[in-house]
């Protein structure tokens, strides 16, 4: 099935970090086998979200219900938690 132009086929998005400026990555407890670039902007003053996008997907070999992502900017490292699986890539 294609997927309607402008669609992500992100869902049920459950963990997200930050990589700086107003770049964030995201994952799902969904299966997808991807992690979800996102563009979000903050209120400068209260900080709360005003907008968010997903943008864009990097393929990932993950587990089937990925709940919590952190980023290392030292070495450009990304670490994802599985729930089910008890278990961090």
């Amino acid at each position: 099935m294609a997927l309607p132009p402008g669609s992500t086929a992100a869902a049920e998005l459950s963990g997200i970090t930050w990589t700086g400026g107003s770049s964030y990555l995201a994952v799902g407890d969904n299966g997808a086998q991807a992690i979800w670039t996102m563009s979000v902007a903050l209120d400068s003053s209260t900080g709360r979200i005003t907008s968010a996008t997903v943008t864009g997907s990097i393929a990932a070999s993950l587990g089937t219900d990925s709940e919590g992502i952190a980023y290392r900017s030292t070495t450009n490292s990304v670490f994802v938690s599985d729930e089910v699986a008890s278990s961090i890539t």
